[in-house]
């Protein structure tokens, strides 16, 4: 077994001893069951604009000219402010620029009385994508802004495209928008409403229909629909309330696990798999004999590994203050590309490893509401992850 460079040492310790090290107060752990999370906030203009607008109708039809060369489906937005459904339609371009027109989520709320709610947002999926680029080391949550307009009537037209949207596995059509003459407002004909001029249609394939009959009390579309009736609107405007509070992040011992594993499995593939398959059998041996679990052996390298290349062959994350570790490792395993040069575990020593296993044990232990107090021995730190079912998988 190969020696770490820039340590000098004569001789090794024996695997109990190692075992019985105390967790030095220098370096810290990390542990990459515990999820890194991001806060996105999209862009929510398209509120502001939409409100401009002065959405008085949502037209539909078919358009003989449409993108794919026949007849199509067309949704148009009919506004009194054309300025103003420009902008918003500009920014759901922006949206599908990154990858298609269902970057824009349209969802038809069919209420119990006549009438129904359209509702507009950004698609969740693909709002992410777009912001957070091709970043798989953290669990984001995605803040938006959804727009909701009640309409007093449905056309019989909305119920032909909900069937054609349920009836054909793929069912495109135009998401548009069209003015109207402003002495129009309270009843414009289909004769009034007209294209948008300088506004290109955006192609869609999906769309989303609710029923108010199947809405729980739970559900969010509840509280929309409540909002929006009319005779609520008045006691709503004087209880409006702010953006809801984040929920706190929490997590069960299983999902530590399993959330561990693909971390490791996506961006520590080569390590991973040379330990598995037995590439260095004194060192597990010794390891599985002081009471260290593969797991622990695997992440311990893993940040061993990162922690060199981030502070210069710093181990144990050395130099990085307690409030930026988990950006910095987050930034550092985004960069990450392991190949079959990548350096060997055997560069580091038996106590290394063991010392960054007490790091991370007590790293995992504080993420989950139970700090470690003063630095305990390796026994002690296993002996508080099993209590808490953090040593083992369940079906192990």
């Amino acid at each position: 077994m190969s020696k770490r460079k820039g340590h000098h040492r004569k001789s090794r310790e024996s695997p109990a001893k190692a075992a019985s090290v105390p967790a030095p107060s220098a370096g810290q752990g990390f542990d990459f069951g515990v999820e890194i999370r991001s806060i996105l906030v999209s862009d929510v203009s398209f509120l502001e604009y939409l409100g401009q607008a002065q959405i008085i109708a949502c037209a539909y039809g078919f358009d003989s000219t449409g993108p794919l060369g026949e007849r199509i489906f067309t949704v148009s937005l009919v506004g009194a402010n054309p300025e103003a459904l420009t902008k918003a339609f500009t920014e759901f371009k922006r949206w599908a620029a990154s990858g298609d027109g269902d970057a824009v989520e349209l969802t038809f709320v069919f209420l119990k009385e006549p009438g129904y709610i359209l509702s507009i947002c950004r698609e969740h999926e693909r709002g992410i994508r777009n912001l957070l680029g091709s970043d798989r080391a953290s669990s984001p949550i995605f803040m938006e802004a959804t727009y909701n307009k009640r309409f007093d009537t449905r056309d019989v037209i909305l119920d032909k495209f909900r069937k054609y949207k349920s009836n054909n596995l793929i069912s495109p059509f135009l998401l548009s928008a069209a003015t109207v003459n402003t002495s129009a407002i309270a009843a414009p004909s289909r004769e009034q409403v007209e294209p948008l001029l300088g506004v290109e249609p955006i192609l869609k394939f999906e769309a989303g229909f609710v029923d108010e009959e199947s809405v729980k009390l739970s559900s969010p579309w509840h509280w929309i629909i409540t909002s929006t009736r009319r005779h609520r609107l008045k006691r709503r405007r004087k209880t409006q309330r702010g953006l809801p509070s984040l929920p706190k992040p929490s997590q069960h011992p299983d999902d530590h696990f399993r959330y561990r594993a693909r971390m490791l499995k996506r961006h520590f593939p080569v390590t991973v798999e040379r330990i598995r398959t037995g590439r260095y059998p004194e060192m597990m041996a010794r390891l599985r004999e002081s009471g260290v679990k593969d797991w622990q052996v695997e992440q311990a390298i893993a940040n061993l590994l990162l922690s060199s290349n981030i502070r210069d062959r710093r181990l144990f994350y050395q130099g990085i203050p307690t409030e930026d570790l988990v950006g910095t490792v987050g930034e550092a395993i985004r960069q990450r590309e392991e190949r079959s040069d990548t350096a060997e575990a055997t560069q580091f020593s038996i106590e290394d490893i063991v010392k960054q296993v007490q790091l991370d044990a007590a790293a995992l232990l504080g993420a989950d509401g139970h700090p470690v107090p003063v630095p305990l021995g390796l026994d002690e730190l296993q002996k508080r992850l099993g209590k808490l079912n953090l040593l083992e998988p369940r079906n192990a």
